[in-house]
């Protein structure tokens, strides 16, 4: 890694992990906007710094790989937690390593548990060394939102297998100031509403 020092972008192979989706920008902000300052909204740890790892395109492609590296590189870098918004239905065991390296070299693992309504086990939430984090709603009920982008209900997936739930419906964060894929999708730039998804749970969590 070559002038890593604002973090590494995996998709693009470069030192700029600029957020061209929107997606990421978002779960920092709810894990770590600043607060007291009187602008938008204020994260859940004010004062932490983020290390932002790119790995998701700005349609959210990735390469299954790519998380394992970076989790690798997260704890070699001395980071304290890794928050993952994203769930994979497939079980790797290079991905398994990883998290298993990074727990070993006390990093706090969190993971979103996906929003497709089920009980099946989601990677690398379900494996032992993460903290699987479901999503709730506005009542501390399991979240169901309507999303208007795919045209259906998606509901927290669920079971013995998590381990925690967070807010996860119409939460308000941060959004890239300039032009991102979200923004195509109706979002707004600098701030708005999420409806929904475990990925904004995730991120409460690894605030705390």
């Amino acid at each position: 890694f070559v002038d890593d020092v604002m973090g590494w972008d995996w998709w693009n192979d470069d030192n700029d992990p600029l957020d061209d989706m929107g997606h990421g920008t978002v779960c920092s902000g709810i894990a770590g906007a600043v607060g007291n300052n009187g602008i938008g909204g204020a994260g859940v740890c004010w004062g932490c710094k983020i290390m932002p790892l790119k790995i998701l395109n700005d349609t959210g492609w990735m390469y299954y790989l790519d998380l394992a590296e970076s989790i690798g590189y997260a704890a070699d870098n001395d980071a304290d937690v890794i928050s993952i918004s994203l769930r994979l239905y497939s079980n790797k065991s290079y991905i398994h390593d990883a998290v298993n390296y990074a727990y070993g070299k006390g990093v706090v693992l969190v993971a979103a548990v996906g929003n497709e309504n089920v009980s099946t086990k989601t990677y690398p939430a379900a494996y032992n060394n993460v903290i699987a984090v479901a999503g709730t709603d506005h009542n501390d009920n399991r979240m169901h939102y309507y999303c208007e982008d795919c045209q259906e209900y998606h509901g927290s997936n669920y079971g013995p297998w998590v381990d925690v739930a967070a807010p996860a419906v119409q939460i308000f964060s941060t959004l890239p100031t300039y032009h991102v894929w979200f923004n195509d999708l109706g979002y707004k730039q600098n701030y708005d509403i999420m409806p929904g998804g475990t990925s904004y749970a995730a991120p409460h969590v690894a605030g705390e």
